[in-house]
């Protein structure tokens, strides 16, 4: 437990000196802890990565996904409909994960990794962008 204290401290001497270098601007941190093996916490090594995010700019779709490792070369996209599947062999380990998206178009489709983010984008549908 004593691990845990020390994260903690360390978690809150971040937000402190973020606090402080600051000032009237936002300034936000994000931590990602993958638990692999026997885990105080329960964790199982089966459990998937974190789920794609969908997000909608204007008249564009954008899927992003954590892909740690991994290059565009290790990643294969495939859209039926509404569902937009993403396989992906990764630092971790194999990723997978269908993810619901709104109407686009599909010949529009685009896709990189940069930095171990997966990126996907899509034109919304002609009928979809109008709304």
């Amino acid at each position: 437990m004593d691990d845990i204290r020390d994260f903690n401290e360390i978690i809150r001497k971040m937000i402190e000196q973020a606090a402080k270098q600051g000032g009237d601007r936002p300034v936000a941190y994000g931590i990602r802890i993958i638990i692999t093996g026997d885990s105080p916490f329960g964790a199982d090594d089966d459990e998937e990565m974190p789920d794609a995010e969908v997000q909608m700019v204007d008249d564009e779709v954008k899927v992003v996904a954590e892909v740690p490792g991994a290059s565009t070369e290790d990643v294969r996209i495939g859209l039926d409909g509404n569902e937009l599947s993403i396989d992906a062999i990764t630092g971790q380990g194999p990723y997978h994960a269908i993810v619901e998206v709104p109407p686009v178009e599909a010949a529009s489709m685009a896709y990189a990794v940069r930095n171990s983010v997966l990126e996907v984008t899509f034109r919304k549908a002609a009928a979809a962008a109008g709304r």
